[in-house]
């Protein structure tokens, strides 16, 4: 699934940068979409939208079962050991593509095995995947100290674009808090 939903997204000419099926417009407005519905929240209490106000937040859309996320961890690990104590936070959201990889158990031995030390939402009923407009893994979406959605990744790649928009917002957010 995850690589047909590239393919034709490809096949079509279709940029992998979408903004959540909204005008671009109305992406300049949009705010980080709730986080309620997951199963279970590994790594930390269950986040809201409202708790990341002031952050620049990067949510992470993957499955530990899926190559190309696994593709992506030495980039997130690496941007959350630099940045975390800037403002910067990951929300993985973990959607399972098939039952045994959403049981809970096994999601949890795989954050630590994988070595994942950032929030995780256990999302089994794809209830986060669904709000999001999700259709393949991996998925990063970025957002600004206000909520602003900055950048939308589907499938690995771009990940020097991605490092840059994190600085980028990182330190408009130290300029803002200086005029303050």
């Amino acid at each position: 699934m995850r690589f047909l939903t590239l393919a034709k997204r490809a096949a079509l000419g279709l940029a992998a940068i979408t903004l959540l099926s909204i005008t671009p417009s109305a992406a300049q407005s949009a705010r980080i979409p709730d986080l309620g519905g997951a199963i279970a929240w590994l790594n930390s209490p269950p986040l809201s939208a409202s708790d990341l106000r002031g952050k620049v937040v990067l949510v992470d859309f993957w499955e530990y079962s899926c190559s190309n996320c696994l593709n992506t961890l030495p980039y997130l690990r690496n941007w959350y050991a630099r940045y975390h104590k800037d403002g910067f936070v990951i929300v993985g959201v973990h959607t399972n593509e098939f039952a045994w990889t959403g049981e809970l158990p096994n999601v949890a031995a795989a954050v630590r095995r994988l070595g994942i030390s950032w929030p995780v939402a256990v999302d089994t009923r794809h209830t986060i995947w669904n709000r999001y407009n999700t259709d393949a893994w991996p998925r990063e979406l970025l957002f600004d100290r206000t909520g602003r959605l900055l950048e939308d990744q589907v499938g690995e790649g771009s990940y020097g674009q991605i490092e840059a928009n994190i600085r980028r917002a990182l330190a408009t957010g130290k300029e803002m808090r200086r005029k303050a």
